[in-house]
């Protein structure tokens, strides 16, 4: 395969696959391992490639996520501005205790109000999705899962952003200690599940992973 070819194809590394997880999680790398088993991965699901790359450059570069802008082909050959912003990933978990589950209210100042959410965290380079979700839960809630489920993945939001988070239900818990960051500032919020059809109805809760991980909980529960 040209070396054409292959720069083509690296729009398709926005879905690509990671190592150790069976879910294709966002690795924009240009390696031509990478590239070749993305390439491999979107034959085996199908994708044909809608927009490919003419040019881009990385313009921010932070802690936490990555700014690209540059030039895109469409499939008709039209050339777009195309801005995206490049996460890692991360992780929710629905922790359940009992009848309740355990959810975290805390200021976001991207919305400037306070939000109730449930516990999340942003996966490390190479890290493997459950090992964050299991750290995640013990650091903001202070308890370890007998056992994890997880019942959902999805892209936060797709026209701007590589992000694809992973949600997990958390059961059998053990009490243990919060391990808070030092910028962390969270209170532990226990919910009824009996609540969550009422407390839905009332548009109580503004996060989507939330609201994902609520709905995927009481999916599970009807089984």
């Amino acid at each position: 395969m040209s070396t054409k070819v292959l720069l083509e194809l690296t729009g398709l590394l926005h879905a690509g696959p990671q190592l150790k997880c069976d879910c294709p999680v966002p690795f924009p790398c240009l390696h031509p391992r990478w590239l070749l088993r993305t390439v491999r991965w979107a034959y085996a699901k199908g994708h044909t490639v809608k927009e490919v790359w003419l040019n881009s450059e990385l313009v921010y570069e932070g802690l936490i996520f990555n700014v690209r802008k540059g030039r895109a082909r469409l499939e008709d050959g039209t050339e777009a501005h195309r801005e995206i912003v490049e996460h890692g990933g991360g992780v929710g978990i629905v922790p359940v205790l009992g009848d309740r589950v355990i959810l975290v209210r805390q200021f976001r100042i991207a919305v400037n109000e306070e939000m109730l959410e449930i516990p999340a965290g942003r996966i490390e380079p190479g890290e493997d999705v459950e090992t964050r979700a299991r750290i995640e839960l013990e650091e903001e809630c202070g308890y370890t899962a007998g056992r994890m489920v997880c019942v959902a993945s999805c892209f936060c939001s797709p026209g701007f952003t590589n992000e694809r988070d992973y949600i997990y239900l958390a059961f059998d818990l053990v009490k243990t200690e919060q391990r808070l960051e030092f910028d962390e500032r969270v209170e532990l919020v226990e919910v009824p599940i009996a609540e969550i059809d009422e407390r839905m109805a009332r548009f109580e809760f503004d996060d989507g992973k939330t609201i994902i991980g609520l709905r995927e909980l009481q999916a599970y529960l009807r089984k």
